[in-house]
């Protein structure tokens, strides 16, 4: 996938991604809109006008456990999430609403990767390619691979049922 990027730094909570007082809304247009509401509220046309990735420092999605985070960015439009670290929580509603992400360590990314600038994505791969240069991401776990090849937990649970983990750690 290609994109521009939407930069952020480090520790960046849920409650600046949804704000709690709209923790209530339930379609995913709604929650999207309301992303970043308080602290970037240029992020949706940043997101209209191509900058669907987010590259963001350590500890993304630190804070409350709130999914709504995850389906307020699915909402607005995010494609995928590359930073350098995630919160614990954050990261299995990622997963569990397979939002994808990344984990690139290198700072030579993070000096290339700016605000603005072009991203190319190969989750297969695990790649991301910023000013002509390819970064590897960390290989995520058996389990976070197979939950997000299945597209979440939810899907994951309606095709293995009760037999979902045994059978996507087997």
């Amino acid at each position: 996938m290609r994109s521009r990027i939407q930069r952020f730094g480090d520790n960046v909570d849920t409650d600046a991604i949804i704000p709690g007082q709209f923790c209530h809304l339930t379609s995913l247009p709604e929650l999207g809109a309301k992303a970043f509401h308080f602290v970037r509220p240029d992020f949706g046309q940043k997101i209209r006008d191509g900058g669907r990735v987010v590259v963001a420092g350590e500890a993304w999605g630190s804070g409350s456990s709130r999914e709504q985070a995850v389906l307020a960015l699915k909402g607005a439009g995010v494609l995928a999430i590359v930073a350098k670290s995630y919160a614990f929580i954050h990261k299995r509603n990622l997963v569990n609403e397979a939002l994808p992400f990344l984990v690139v360590r290198d700072a030579r990314f993070y000096e290339l990767a700016r605000e603005g600038e072009e991203i190319e994505l190969d989750l297969a791969r695990g790649v991301a390619s910023v000013a002509g240069q390819e970064f590897r991401a960390e290989e995520p776990s058996k389990i976070v691979q197979a939950l997000v090849g299945e597209g979440g937990i939810v899907p994951a649970i309606q095709h293995h049922g009760t037999t979902v983990f045994e059978t996507l750690t087997a």
